[in-house]
């Protein structure tokens, strides 16, 4: 073959960041530098076993060499030793230990050299990306298995369609017999496409799932999962467990959901059918949100009347409750959608609302135009309407919000908006009066943004309101959403849809404490009074309970309570930790392991609580609050 071409296929194959999982075995001096020789205890791509008689004796031999100054970082983070300033002979010395008990990520290049001695040879090198304690007598074999990206390419791999693996190249790779997705391992028979070896498809009923713990697997580092495309898995846990779906597409049934999965099925309930529909919706419209956005978001609206969307610019925070709108027909034309820009210089409520002049006797409304906007809501209680207030935190929320806040605290029928004293004269009160009842056919949805420019959001309004942060979908989801989207749907006529969409009970006038199990009433006390400890005006009040227990009495009948749990939880409560790290360090945690936060006080509670719910969107939360306290020393 020639040389050129396995240059530049060996080039390719580095690009695809198929890693590699080592342990160590020596090190020596060598022109004045320390190589490292890695031991690798994982299959490698099929394109490197092929031409593996062009690669150096010692590489054919499953090793692979980096240089000593790849581990100085990981040396200086656990032993706060300087690697590079000392001798050779220490170096080689201080890694011998430090890497005893360390398994090894490598992402490989490879090394060409020429000469008139050694001939034209290949050399396994390597950059060290990560080192994973482990116990030392551990000498795991791993299959390096694909991850499947994403919900929408999961959703195509078990309906037997084409779905994309973008690491994964047939020719460079080779074909995968197993592959990876939230927490669970497929045994699998796939096939390239014919246009796009990086694209497979299932055959027909061979996807069976094993019965694999994923938890206690990585406990014993049987699993490493490294967040990059590929999961390291012991070969003997692969061999070993059983198999408990034979094909997993008879998992397809509707009103289906496992809690261990990211997989929603929005198909059995009325509810569940428009938030579908929806969904097709955005897709139509160029934009891309996962599925369980879609409903969560939906589910907010059911439960609240007030809902702040956070997150990165560009995740599509306006976007979504303007086209929600939209869908369901709320637009500026028919007055039941009302866009607010919200600026700096908005400090108080007559900014947004208008103010009545002692003078002249005249209200002059704000040119936010939502005093006029309000009226009408009243005078419509059958017709939904929507309230954007978008960069909500470029002022302080609650100067301008404080009449607000308070009137969402009443129960229904006592929500009434005083633009005015009863006691003043208004010339114009046929048009302004001074009261303005607030019903539950109007939802106020605030975006907001979190940086330097904004400004912290209060617990006041943390109670009162449900805080979703939207994560940004990756570039392959969005192909794929957009090559998978249905026909053109139709515009909703709201006033059929609008009993689904918001319950008549919304309000839960009943004792919604009735609706908690003794052992998540303990669950909320314990958090309460850890939290209480870490700040005296902080703690899970009963407004925030309340709040989940709206959620989860509003929820779609295709999610279940565990789930349900760890959103609402997420966007109540968990808002609500922030400060120093020297304020919530102790009760967040501080150490990262495998992705997952493995110490503080709140990781402790969700352990301890895990019946209740896995906590899978809290333990990321509070993984993103670790990071930040590591990097900026304050958690928002």
């Amino acid at each position: 073959m020639d040389m050129q071409m396995i240059k530049d296929n060996l080039k390719e194959l580095e690009l695809k960041k198929r890693y590699l999982l080592c342990k160590y075995e020596s090190a020596f001096d060598i022109n004045n530098f320390v190589q490292v020789v890695l031991r690798i205890k994982c299959d490698e791509p099929d394109y490197v076993i092929s031409n593996e008689s062009h690669f150096d004796n010692y590489s054919r031999d499953n090793r692979t060499y980096v240089k000593a100054d790849s581990f100085s970082k990981f040396v200086k983070n656990d032993m706060d030793e300087e690697l590079s300033n000392k001798p050779l002979n220490e170096q080689i010395e201080l890694l011998g230990t430090y890497l005893k008990d360390k398994l090894i990520v490598v992402n490989p290049y490879y090394y060409f050299k020429s000469d008139s001695e050694d001939g034209e040879k290949f050399y396994k090198n390597g950059t060290v990306i990560k080192v994973i304690p482990c116990d030392e007598e551990i000498n795991h074999e791993y299959f390096c298995v694909p991850e499947i990206p994403n919900q929408n390419s999961f959703d195509s791999f078990k309906s037997y369609d084409e779905f994309p693996l973008p690491l994964v190249s047939k020719e460079l790779i080779g074909m995968p017999n197993y592959l990876f997705y939230n927490q669970k391992i497929y045994k699998v028979e796939v096939e390239a496409s014919s246009s796009n070896d990086t694209y497979w498809k299932a055959k027909d009923n061979t996807i069976k799932e094993l019965n694999v713990n994923y938890s206690t697997a990585v406990w014993k580092n049987q699993i490493i999962d490294c967040n990059n495309g590929f999961v390291f898995i012991d070969k003997t846990l692969i061999f070993t467990s059983k198999i408990i779906d034979f094909n997993v597409s008879n998992i397809q049934s509707k009103s289906i959901q496992n809690k261990d999965t990211d997989e929603i099925k929005y198909e059995s309930s009325k509810a569940g059918k428009a938030m579908q529909d929806f969904f097709e919706f955005t897709k139509e419209n160029n934009l891309c949100y996962s599925l369980n956005d879609i409903y969560n978001f939906y589910t907010c609206v059911c439960a609240s009347q007030l809902i702040i969307l956070a997150g990165m610019s560009g995740t599509g925070k306006t976007k979504l409750p303007l086209k929600f709108a939209e869908y369901f027909n709320m637009t500026e034309d028919n007055k039941k959608l009302l866009f607010v820009p919200v600026s700096p210089s908005f400090t108080e409520p007559s900014d947004i609302l208008g103010f009545l002049n002692p003078n002249n006797g005249l209200y002059t409304s704000s040119e936010t135009g939502l005093v006029e906007f309000l009226k009408h809501a009243e005078e419509k209680p059958d017709e939904m309407h929507m309230v954007i207030f978008d960069e909500m935190n470029l002022a302080q929320i609650e100067y301008r919000f404080a009449p607000f806040i308070s009137i969402l605290e009443k129960d229904l029928g006592e929500r009434k908006l005083r633009l005015y004293s009863k006691a003043q004269r208004c010339i114009n009160d046929d048009k302004y009066t001074d009261l303005i009842e607030i019903k539950n056919n109007i939802i106020f949805v605030g975006t907001i943004n979190l940086d330097e420019t904004t400004k912290n959001i209060s617990d006041r309004l943390l109670d009162r309101s449900f805080i979703i942060n939207l994560k940004k979908e990756s570039f392959v989801n969005y192909k794929t959403q957009q090559s998978g989207r249905q026909q053109k749907n139709d515009l909703k006529n709201f006033e059929e849809d609008f009993k689904i969409f918001m319950p008549e009970d919304s309000s839960y006038s009943e004792d919604y404490i009735s609706s908690f199990s003794k052992q998540e009433l303990e669950f909320f006390d314990r958090i309460h009074t850890e939290l209480n400890k870490v700040d005296s005006q902080k703690g899970v009040s009963f407004r925030c309970v309340k709040n989940i227990a709206l959620y989860l009495k509003n929820k779609p009948e295709e999610l279940d309570k565990n789930r349900a749990f760890d959103y609402a939880f997420k966007q109540t409560v968990m808002k609500k930790i922030n400060g120093s790290i020297e304020s919530i360090g102790e009760f967040i945690g501080s150490t990262i392991d495998n992705n997952n936060v493995v110490d503080g006080i709140l990781i402790k509670l969700f352990d301890e609580f895990s019946e209740i719910s896995d906590f899978t969107e809290c333990r990321n939360e509070a993984r993103n609050k670790v990071l930040e306290l590591k990097k900026y020393g304050y958690a928002r």
